[in-house]
């Protein structure tokens, strides 16, 4: 399901935001939750590293918190 939509009363990043978690879903939909938990887990990880890259951010550690 995207949203796609040309009304003033959402903002294009909560639109986004919708998509994200749109995308996550389909991506999991066939994962244990345990899988999916360590799935996201995985994706922010790399997420937060390519950020970092890109941004310069400061050191963080992420836990996970099934391990």
């Amino acid at each position: 399901m995207v949203f796609k939509t040309t009304e003033p009363f959402f903002s294009k990043a909560q639109l986004e935001v919708w998509e994200w978690k749109q995308t996550l879903a389909e991506e999991t939909q066939h994962l244990t939750t345990a899988e999916a938990l360590n799935y996201l887990v995985e994706k922010s990880q790399k997420t937060v590293a390519y950020l970092k890259n890109q941004k310069r951010l400061p050191e963080t550690t992420i836990t996970d918190p099934l391990r």
